[in-house]
């Protein structure tokens, strides 16, 4: 008793599998650069509010 492949079947199923495995791939690597994107933003406004309440101390020292 032999098991055979089809091999237009196998060969699909292969393509439609690295298809969706690219697919995947898109989807995780937008997903990282929005991720990176928002922890810069977020670093950016912090460093910005650090400078602001650095410059209001300033301020208020000097009345």
């Amino acid at each position: 008793m032999g098991y055979r492949l089809d091999p237009s079947s196998t060969f699909s199923n292969v393509c439609s599998s690295s298809s969706i495995a690219r697919s995947h791939a898109a989807v995780d690597f937008e997903e990282m650069e929005c991720r990176l994107k928002a922890d810069n933003d977020a670093r950016a406004q912090a460093e910005v509010a650090s400078q602001l309440q650095s410059h209001l101390d300033t301020m208020r020292s000097q009345l």
